[in-house]
This record gives structure tokens, sequence and C-alpha cells, in this order.
């Protein structure tokens, strides 16, 4: 074997080692689960976004959880299951009931929230996380149909 040859192969093992670093090829995530309920039930639907809280020097990607039917959920940043940074977070929690299309309506049907809009953002959901860097308690999260 040449010696060009064997400095391309050790290259390239050092490269597919690097690539595969971190149980989930992302290094730093914790992972995070939990229950959101409304009014004292579970939501049964929908999805969870934790937006980093840079006011509070939290930086990263937008980690995301999708609503079991038992109200649970386990956040995902890159792949299911991964987690998220540790840091502050906002949270907001959609839940939408999906409208059947009419082909003989005037016009589209748009889709119906099951939660109050303001929990669809996280800026004024005024729902909020600490994910620690060690083990964290599955987190809650209550809602209320009314204020």
């Amino acid at each position: 074997m040449s010696k060009t040859w064997l400095d391309v192969c050790v290259v390239a093992t050092c490269c597919f080692a690097l690539v595969g670093c971190g149980p989930s090829g992302h290094p730093g995530l914790i992972p995070v689960s939990g229950k959101v309920t409304i009014d004292g039930e579970p939501l049964q639907t929908g999805t969870v976004e934790f937006i980093p809280d840079t006011s509070k020097g939290t930086t990263g990607q937008v980690a995301f959880g999708q609503i079991g039917a038992d109200g649970t959920f386990q956040l995902r940043t890159f792949e299911p299951n991964d987690g998220v940074k540790p840091g502050s977070y906002k949270v907001g929690v959609q839940a939408m009931e999906v409208v059947p299309f009419d082909p003989e309506a005037p016009e589209p049907p748009s889709d119906k929230s099951l939660i109050p809009t303001r929990y669809a953002d996280a800026i004024t959901s005024g729902l909020t996380a600490e994910v620690k860097p060690e083990s964290n308690d599955p987190l809650q999260f209550e809602l209320f149909s009314k204020p």
C-alpha cells in the first residue's frame, strides 16, 4: 500500500470517528420528558415547543415533542428523544382539531385549536422550563381553558 493511500485511509477513519461523537451524534443534549394537561385532564394530542430563552443566556436549537394520548411527550432537537441543551426555555403548546375537507364547501375549512391560542406562542404562553445539566424530573405543564 502506498504512503498516500495509507494517509487517505487514516484521515477518512478519523473523520468517521469524529462524526459519531456522543450517543446521538449531538453531545450535550439532556433527555427531557413531561406531561401536558388541560383543566386537569391529559391533553391527548399536539406538540410542545422549547425555544431557548436568550435573555437568560440560553442559546441553541429549538426542540419539539409530540404529545401522546396520555398527555406525555419527549423532546427532540435533532433525532427522536435526543433531548435539549441545558438552560432556560420559553415553552409553547399547540393542539389542533383537524377539520375534514369538504369538497362542496364554499371555502376550505380551517383547523380548530383545542386549547386557548395564547399557549401556541412561546412568548405569550407564560410557560417556561429550566433544564439542568444532570438528570431532570418529568416536567408538568398545566393549561387552563379560562384565564
